[in-house]
Protein backbone atom coordinates (compact mmCIF):
# COMPACT_ATOMS: atom_id res chain seq x y z
CA UNK A 1 0.00 0.00 0.00
CA UNK A 2 1.41 3.50 -1.20
CA UNK A 3 2.84 5.24 1.93
CA UNK A 4 4.67 8.42 2.95
CA UNK A 5 6.56 8.42 6.74
CA UNK A 6 5.67 11.24 8.56
CA UNK A 7 9.16 11.90 10.69
CA UNK A 8 9.94 15.60 11.15
CA UNK A 9 13.08 15.53 8.69
CA UNK A 10 14.48 16.97 5.76
CA UNK A 11 12.36 15.88 2.54
CA UNK A 12 14.19 13.99 0.43
CA UNK A 13 13.22 12.40 -3.05
CA UNK A 14 14.60 10.50 -5.32
CA UNK A 15 12.79 10.77 -9.22
CA UNK A 16 12.02 7.35 -10.79
CA UNK A 17 9.79 6.93 -12.69
CA UNK A 18 7.32 4.33 -10.70
CA UNK A 19 4.77 4.31 -12.33
CA UNK A 20 4.51 4.89 -16.58
CA UNK A 21 4.47 8.76 -17.03
CA UNK A 22 2.69 9.67 -20.85
CA UNK A 23 4.78 11.54 -23.15
CA UNK A 24 1.97 14.38 -23.00
CA UNK A 25 3.03 17.83 -22.42
CA UNK A 26 6.21 18.26 -25.04
CA UNK A 27 8.66 21.11 -23.78
CA UNK A 28 6.29 22.16 -21.68
CA UNK A 29 8.29 20.38 -19.07
CA UNK A 30 11.03 22.76 -18.87
CA UNK A 31 14.56 21.62 -17.40
CA UNK A 32 13.76 23.68 -14.45
CA UNK A 33 10.42 22.53 -13.19
CA UNK A 34 11.65 18.81 -13.57
CA UNK A 35 14.97 19.73 -10.89
CA UNK A 36 12.28 22.07 -8.86
CA UNK A 37 11.08 20.33 -4.97
CA UNK A 38 7.50 21.02 -6.15
CA UNK A 39 7.79 19.08 -8.70
CA UNK A 40 6.84 15.38 -8.12
CA UNK A 41 6.32 12.27 -10.69
CA UNK A 42 4.39 8.75 -10.15
CA UNK A 43 3.23 10.19 -6.53
CA UNK A 44 -0.88 9.84 -6.07
CA UNK A 45 -1.51 13.43 -5.37
CA UNK A 46 -4.03 12.12 -2.43
CA UNK A 47 -1.05 11.26 -0.98
CA UNK A 48 0.55 14.56 -1.24
CA UNK A 49 -2.08 15.88 -0.53
CA UNK A 50 -2.39 14.73 2.83
CA UNK A 51 1.24 15.93 3.44
CA UNK A 52 0.22 19.66 1.84
CA UNK A 53 -2.93 19.97 4.82
CA UNK A 54 0.11 19.93 7.36
CA UNK A 55 2.15 22.31 5.58
CA UNK A 56 2.57 26.20 5.74
CA UNK A 57 0.06 28.51 3.70
CA UNK A 58 1.40 28.61 0.38
CA UNK A 59 3.18 25.16 0.11
CA UNK A 60 2.37 23.51 -2.83
CA UNK A 61 3.21 20.62 -5.29
CA UNK A 62 2.58 20.03 -9.42
CA UNK A 63 2.06 16.30 -9.71
CA UNK A 64 2.69 13.90 -13.00
CA UNK A 65 1.23 10.66 -12.88
CA UNK A 66 -1.59 8.52 -15.40
CA UNK A 67 -4.12 11.14 -14.19
CA UNK A 68 -2.58 14.23 -15.68
CA UNK A 69 -0.70 17.11 -14.32
CA UNK A 70 -2.40 18.13 -10.32
CA UNK A 71 -1.90 21.46 -8.52
CA UNK A 72 -1.99 20.51 -5.11
CA UNK A 73 -1.54 23.97 -2.66
CA UNK A 74 -2.20 24.43 1.06
CA UNK A 75 -5.01 27.41 1.42
CA UNK A 76 -6.13 28.29 5.05
CA UNK A 77 -4.88 24.90 6.57
CA UNK A 78 -6.40 22.57 4.05
CA UNK A 79 -4.74 20.87 0.85
CA UNK A 80 -6.78 22.22 -2.08
CA UNK A 81 -6.20 20.11 -5.52
CA UNK A 82 -6.37 21.76 -9.27
CA UNK A 83 -6.58 20.28 -11.94
CA UNK A 84 -4.08 21.74 -14.90
CA UNK A 85 -4.78 21.52 -18.54
CA UNK A 86 -1.67 20.36 -20.49
CA UNK A 87 -0.67 20.14 -23.99
CA UNK A 88 2.53 20.40 -26.24
CA UNK A 89 2.39 24.10 -26.24
CA UNK A 90 0.98 25.29 -23.26
CA UNK A 91 0.43 25.14 -19.48
CA UNK A 92 -3.42 26.60 -17.60
CA UNK A 93 -5.50 25.60 -14.77
CA UNK A 94 -8.30 23.61 -16.21
CA UNK A 95 -10.91 25.95 -17.48
CA UNK A 96 -8.80 29.09 -17.91
CA UNK A 97 -7.95 31.18 -19.99
CA UNK A 98 -4.75 32.46 -18.68
CA UNK A 99 -2.17 30.27 -20.57
CA UNK A 100 1.77 29.76 -20.21
CA UNK A 101 4.47 28.47 -22.52
CA UNK A 102 5.53 26.16 -19.58
CA UNK A 103 5.05 24.98 -16.32
CA UNK A 104 7.82 27.27 -14.23
CA UNK A 105 5.96 30.37 -16.10
CA UNK A 106 2.80 28.86 -14.89
CA UNK A 107 4.45 28.99 -10.74
CA UNK A 108 5.88 32.52 -11.50
CA UNK A 109 2.50 33.53 -12.16
CA UNK A 110 0.70 31.81 -9.43
CA UNK A 111 3.59 32.96 -6.69
CA UNK A 112 1.43 36.00 -6.93
CA UNK A 113 -2.41 36.39 -5.53
CA UNK A 114 -4.90 35.49 -7.88
CA UNK A 115 -8.98 35.50 -7.58
CA UNK A 116 -8.42 32.09 -9.25
CA UNK A 117 -6.70 30.07 -6.23
CA UNK A 118 -7.39 32.78 -3.30
CA UNK A 119 -4.40 32.68 -2.11
CA UNK A 120 -0.46 32.94 -3.08
CA UNK A 121 2.34 30.18 -3.87
CA UNK A 122 5.47 29.75 -1.69
CA UNK A 123 8.15 28.64 -3.68
CA UNK A 124 11.56 27.53 -2.49
CA UNK A 125 14.38 30.40 -2.32
CA UNK A 126 15.79 28.94 -5.79
CA UNK A 127 12.77 29.27 -7.66
CA UNK A 128 12.11 33.12 -5.91
CA UNK A 129 15.21 34.10 -7.37
CA UNK A 130 14.64 32.29 -10.82
CA UNK A 131 11.13 34.40 -11.02
CA UNK A 132 13.00 38.02 -10.00
CA UNK A 133 15.21 37.41 -12.88
CA UNK A 134 12.82 37.29 -15.32
CA UNK A 135 11.65 40.72 -13.58
CA UNK A 136 15.11 42.42 -14.15
CA UNK A 137 15.60 40.82 -17.47
CA UNK A 138 11.63 42.40 -18.91
CA UNK A 139 12.93 46.00 -16.85
CA UNK A 140 16.19 45.29 -19.41
CA UNK A 141 15.01 45.33 -22.02
CA UNK A 142 12.41 48.08 -21.38
CA UNK A 143 14.98 49.89 -20.53
CA UNK A 144 16.74 49.97 -23.64
CA UNK A 145 14.34 49.99 -25.86
CA UNK A 146 12.75 53.18 -24.34
CA UNK A 147 16.08 54.57 -24.10
CA UNK A 148 17.86 53.12 -27.58
CA UNK A 149 20.89 53.62 -25.77
CA UNK A 150 23.95 54.45 -28.16
CA UNK A 151 21.45 56.40 -30.47
CA UNK A 152 23.35 60.04 -30.49
CA UNK A 153 26.85 57.84 -31.27
CA UNK A 154 27.67 56.98 -35.53
CA UNK A 155 29.43 54.70 -37.05
CA UNK A 156 31.85 57.04 -36.99
CA UNK A 157 32.28 57.64 -33.67
CA UNK A 158 32.59 54.10 -33.07
CA UNK A 159 35.20 53.66 -35.63
CA UNK A 160 37.02 56.46 -33.09
CA UNK A 161 37.04 53.99 -30.41
CA UNK A 162 38.67 51.42 -32.34
CA UNK A 163 41.08 53.73 -33.70
CA UNK A 164 42.46 55.17 -30.35
CA UNK A 165 43.20 51.27 -30.05
CA UNK A 166 45.14 50.45 -32.63
CA UNK A 167 42.67 48.08 -33.86
CA UNK A 168 42.91 49.82 -37.67
CA UNK A 169 42.34 45.94 -38.75
CA UNK A 170 38.69 45.83 -38.26
CA UNK A 171 37.32 49.22 -39.16
CA UNK A 172 36.39 48.01 -42.65
CA UNK A 173 34.51 45.81 -41.50
CA UNK A 174 32.66 48.20 -38.71
CA UNK A 175 31.86 50.23 -41.43
CA UNK A 176 30.55 48.04 -43.72
CA UNK A 177 28.03 46.49 -41.00
CA UNK A 178 27.17 50.15 -40.16
CA UNK A 179 28.42 49.45 -36.48
CA UNK A 180 26.65 52.61 -34.82
CA UNK A 181 25.92 53.52 -31.07
CA UNK A 182 23.22 51.07 -30.74
CA UNK A 183 24.95 48.27 -32.12
CA UNK A 184 27.94 48.94 -30.09
CA UNK A 185 26.40 48.61 -26.85
CA UNK A 186 24.27 45.40 -27.96
CA UNK A 187 28.36 43.15 -28.77
CA UNK A 188 29.11 40.00 -27.58
CA UNK A 189 31.70 38.00 -28.69
CA UNK A 190 29.54 36.41 -30.82
CA UNK A 191 28.83 39.13 -32.83
CA UNK A 192 32.74 40.15 -32.92
CA UNK A 193 33.61 37.29 -34.56
CA UNK A 194 31.13 37.50 -36.99
CA UNK A 195 32.74 41.25 -37.94
CA UNK A 196 36.07 39.19 -38.12
CA UNK A 197 37.21 40.00 -34.45
CA UNK A 198 39.00 36.47 -34.67
CA UNK A 199 41.42 37.36 -31.65
CA UNK A 200 40.14 36.99 -27.88
CA UNK A 201 42.23 39.17 -26.24
CA UNK A 202 41.10 42.30 -29.13
CA UNK A 203 37.46 41.28 -28.69
CA UNK A 204 38.07 41.76 -24.72
CA UNK A 205 39.66 45.40 -25.23
CA UNK A 206 36.40 45.86 -27.93
CA UNK A 207 34.32 44.50 -24.97
CA UNK A 208 36.33 46.34 -21.94
CA UNK A 209 35.60 49.67 -23.82
CA UNK A 210 31.99 48.93 -24.24
CA UNK A 211 30.93 48.05 -20.69
CA UNK A 212 33.18 50.85 -19.53
CA UNK A 213 31.25 53.74 -21.76
CA UNK A 214 27.78 52.18 -21.14
CA UNK A 215 28.45 52.63 -17.26
CA UNK A 216 29.27 56.44 -18.20
CA UNK A 217 26.04 57.17 -20.68
CA UNK A 218 23.60 54.58 -19.23
CA UNK A 219 24.71 53.30 -15.65
CA UNK A 220 20.94 51.67 -14.88
CA UNK A 221 20.91 49.78 -18.05
CA UNK A 222 24.73 48.97 -17.12
CA UNK A 223 23.24 47.54 -13.61
CA UNK A 224 20.51 45.80 -14.96
CA UNK A 225 22.72 43.68 -17.60
CA UNK A 226 25.46 43.14 -14.64
CA UNK A 227 22.36 41.98 -12.56
CA UNK A 228 21.35 39.65 -14.90
CA UNK A 229 24.33 38.11 -15.56
CA UNK A 230 25.21 37.27 -12.12
CA UNK A 231 21.80 35.68 -11.67
CA UNK A 232 22.65 33.84 -14.89
CA UNK A 233 25.76 32.55 -13.72
CA UNK A 234 24.43 32.13 -9.86
CA UNK A 235 21.91 29.78 -11.26
CA UNK A 236 24.06 28.10 -14.02
CA UNK A 237 25.34 24.61 -13.47
CA UNK A 238 29.56 24.07 -13.25
CA UNK A 239 30.52 27.86 -14.21
CA UNK A 240 32.19 30.31 -12.16
CA UNK A 241 32.09 34.12 -12.97
CA UNK A 242 35.78 36.30 -13.05
CA UNK A 243 36.44 39.74 -13.81
CA UNK A 244 39.18 40.16 -16.42
CA UNK A 245 40.75 43.47 -16.96
CA UNK A 246 37.36 44.94 -16.19
CA UNK A 247 35.33 42.50 -18.50
CA UNK A 248 33.21 39.45 -16.74
CA UNK A 249 34.39 36.69 -17.73
CA UNK A 250 32.19 33.11 -17.64
CA UNK A 251 34.37 29.69 -17.43
CA UNK A 252 33.60 26.09 -17.22
CA UNK A 253 34.78 25.15 -13.57
CA UNK A 254 35.77 21.36 -14.77
CA UNK A 255 37.93 22.30 -17.92
CA UNK A 256 38.65 26.33 -16.82
CA UNK A 257 38.03 27.10 -20.47
CA UNK A 258 35.94 30.49 -21.01
CA UNK A 259 32.51 30.10 -22.13
CA UNK A 260 31.54 32.12 -24.98
CA UNK A 261 27.80 30.66 -25.38
CA UNK A 262 26.20 30.50 -21.86
CA UNK A 263 23.04 28.89 -23.18
CA UNK A 264 24.79 26.27 -25.28
CA UNK A 265 27.09 25.63 -22.47
CA UNK A 266 23.77 24.83 -20.25
CA UNK A 267 22.07 23.02 -22.82
CA UNK A 268 24.70 20.43 -22.95
CA UNK A 269 25.39 20.48 -19.07
CA UNK A 270 21.37 19.52 -18.60
CA UNK A 271 22.16 17.01 -20.96
CA UNK A 272 24.07 14.97 -19.15
CA UNK A 273 22.09 15.28 -16.10
CA UNK A 274 19.08 14.59 -17.42
CA UNK A 275 20.45 11.37 -18.57
CA UNK A 276 20.95 10.38 -14.80
CA UNK A 277 18.98 10.09 -11.53
CA UNK A 278 18.12 13.93 -10.03
CA UNK A 279 18.08 13.96 -6.40
CA UNK A 280 17.97 16.70 -4.21
CA UNK A 281 17.59 17.88 -0.61
CA UNK A 282 15.45 21.07 -0.36
CA UNK A 283 16.22 23.23 2.62
CA UNK A 284 13.03 25.44 2.56
CA UNK A 285 10.23 22.02 2.37
CA UNK A 286 12.65 20.46 4.94
CA UNK A 287 12.22 23.08 7.32
CA UNK A 288 8.60 22.59 7.36
CA UNK A 289 8.93 19.16 8.89
CA UNK A 290 6.19 17.25 6.82
CA UNK A 291 7.31 15.83 3.67
CA UNK A 292 8.00 12.38 2.61
CA UNK A 293 10.95 10.22 2.36
CA UNK A 294 9.40 7.85 -0.12
CA UNK A 295 7.27 7.65 -3.52
CA UNK A 296 4.29 5.62 -3.34
CA UNK A 297 4.20 2.52 -5.39
CA UNK A 298 1.67 0.70 -7.34
CA UNK A 299 -0.65 -1.57 -4.89
CA UNK A 300 0.63 -5.04 -5.42
CA UNK A 301 -1.54 -7.89 -6.23
CA UNK A 302 -2.03 -10.69 -3.66
CA UNK A 303 -1.29 -14.20 -5.29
Amino acid sequence: IPSFSTTPTMFTLKKKKSIPIPEDGGNVLDFFTKTSPWYVEGTLPDLVAEAVAEAKEGIFYICHGPFGYVLIFNTKGRAEKRQMSVDSSSVSLLGSEQKFPNIFKFVAHYINYTEELKCQLTPDSKTQKAVKSIGRKKSMKKSMKKKKVGKEFKVVDVVGLLEAKGMMQYIESFKKNKVNGVYFFSLTHEKLQQLGVVSEDHRDIILGMMEKLLWQVAPDVAQARKDEQESQTQDAIGVVARTVDGVTKVFDVQTGEEIFDLQAHQAQKRQQLDSVAVEYNDDFYGSTGDFRSTQSQPQQQQQ
